[in-house]
């Protein structure tokens, strides 16, 4: 048995006594003579965040069995094959049932690395998903809803400000704003004074 991590090689015979080792009930004898289908499993857990050229990763392995030969209903491993021939003139035919072990190879793994690009596209596509669904409750709201008029209503309100000691000359924002730009200086005391 060569056990380099890079490429081990395994025996039958270690197989089984590993198979041994995990689970004394298993009867080799009846794996013998009656076969039984093993899995051998690679495992892959590796970790490329630092020095990702220098850094090997190797697998594991691990053995199960997955049919022995001591099943009663359908005991190991076997097929039947029949070879026909001829010996003057008359037909022959042997059946012949083999026993064997059969081997599956099952490979699971995880490689693992952190990418800092990968994170802001990530932070960005969900701020993108936030603002689109913000504006697909909008349309819902404002076109589909039952209450749609008094959202309507309620989601903006023209508020008037009222600037003057006098009551019968009320100025709205848009004419402050107006007078702002045009000339600073011309503004009411008032404004002035509460640094709007």
């Amino acid at each position: 048995m060569d056990t380099d991590p890079r490429c081990p090689i395994f025996s039958i015979g270690y197989i089984l006594q590993k198979l041994h080792s995990q689970d004394s009930k298993i009867d080799l004898i009846d794996l013998y003579h009656q076969g039984g289908l093993i899995e051998i499993q690679q495992k892959w857990k590796c970790n490329f965040d630092s020095d990702s050229e220098k850094k090997e990763c190797f697998p594991t392995f691990y053995f199960n069995l997955l049919q022995s030969g001591s099943d009663e209903l359908s005991p190991g491993i076997n097929y039947r094959f029949a070879e026909k021939y001829n010996i003057n003139k008359t037909e022959y035919r042997t059946l012949t049932k083999v026993y064997g072990l059969r081997f599956v190879l099952s490979i699971r793994g995880k490689g693992r690395r952190f990418d800092v690009v990968r994170l802001f596209v990530a932070i960005g596509s969900g701020v993108g998903y936030t603002i689109f669904a913000q504006i697909i409750c909008e349309i819902i709201l404002r076109r589909c809803h039952k209450y749609r008029d008094e959202y309507r209503r309620h989601k903006v309100k023209i508020c008037r400000l009222n600037l003057s000691t006098n009551n019968n000359n009320p100025t709205d924002l848009a004419t402050i704003v107006d007078t702002f730009l045009a000339e600073p200086s011309v503004l009411p005391e008032t404004i002035r004074q509460s640094d709007v």
